[in-house]
């Protein structure tokens, strides 16, 4: 024998679920084209929806419209860095509305931890190393107060 290769998988059926794209919090995140992924929503579309996800970070490159026939969309409104002026975060929140109109909820925090393994220490058991405090505490602060308010001008 030349290779042993120990897999498992599931076969999944009809997703007869009713819920649509407004009205299922189910969600995951598929890459899309990433970590060796396909970009192409015609493979892992059909694949999400049997599994009963509705959102799915990483489809990007396609519009709600675009991914209907799987009932998919976005998990949250793109809005912008730390860096991001008031500006472009109203910008950014309009274009990610006008592409996932069904969208009700932004992630403000994403991947912007100060230390280089992205999960607090506590919750894979290890304890926060001295000194490890939040830098620019106050800039990141200021971005979610600033973030809170851009909805507001948007009407």
């Amino acid at each position: 024998m030349l290779l042993t290769h120990n897999a498992s998988f599931a076969l999944l059926g009809q997703d007869t679920r009713k819920a649509g794209v407004a009205d299922s919090p189910y969600g995951t995140w598929n890459y899309g084209g990433a970590h060796y992924t396909t970009p192409d929503a015609e493979t892992y579309g059909p694949v999400l929806f049997k599994a009963g996800f509705r959102r799915s970070a990483g489809v990007g490159r396609y519009t709600e419209k675009e991914l209907a026939p799987w009932k998919l969309a976005a998990p949250a409104v793109k809005t912008g860095g730390l860096g991001t002026s008031d500006e472009q975060f109203v910008e950014n929140i309009r274009k990610s509305l006008a592409r996932y109109p069904s969208v009700t909820n932004a992630m403000i925090f994403h991947e912007n931890a100060v230390w280089g393994y992205q999960v607090a220490p506590e919750l894979i058991d290890q304890k926060p190393e001295p000194g490890a405090q939040w830098e620019d505490a106050e800039r990141r602060w200021d971005h979610a107060l600033r973030l809170v308010v851009c909805p507001i001008r948007l009407y």
